[in-house]
């Protein structure tokens, strides 16, 4: 699924849901990041018509990310979800690597054994410019893997997270 994106297996899986009772859909952030890597127009044009169907289907419509960037291309291509589902957590803890050695994508690439590279629990790569864009959104945004993957202890995740803006 991920690596042939199609609307036909998209439309299908959002029918399913609509059909099993689901009350909100969004674009699983994986599968959105994949596609909106690809850089190709034809793809990531799948995730604006999945929104507009979900929305045709009368549940409210999300896009989900990981990477800030999914956010900043949907912007450019004029998506309008109704709400945004994107990770995001501090990178105050032991084994988030270093701010200098993030990269762009590379939450759903390989693992290195490398500490100083992506390696393990990290998944907002760049909260601040998460905070900052979504700063300037009039939608909701709900914030997941909050706590990266148990490093971070629930108080201080949730603090970060609402004093940074997710609902």
């Amino acid at each position: 699924f991920f690596s042939n994106p199609s609307w036909k297996r998209l439309k299908e899986n959002i029918d399913f849901s609509v059909d099993q009772g689901s009350t909100t859909i969004y674009t699983q952030g994986g599968y959105t990041e994949h596609v909106m890597k690809t850089g190709d127009p034809n793809k990531i044009e799948i995730i604006g018509k999945a929104i507009e169907y979900i929305k045709e289907q009368g549940v409210p419509a999300g896009l989900g990310a990981h990477d800030i960037k999914v956010i900043e291309i949907a912007d450019a291509y004029g998506f309008e979800p109704d709400y945004y589902f994107k990770t995001f957590h501090h990178d105050r803890y032991w084994s988030a690597h270093p701010r200098e050695n993030r990269e762009h994508w590379s939450v759903d690439a390989g693992r290195s054994p490398d500490h100083n590279k992506f390696h393990d629990n990290m998944f907002d790569l760049f909260p601040d410019k998460t905070a900052a864009l979504m700063a300037k959104k009039d939608k909701p945004w709900i914030a997941f893997k909050t706590l990266a993957a148990g490093a971070i202890r629930p108080r201080s995740a949730f603090e970060f997270c609402f004093q940074n803006g997710a609902d």
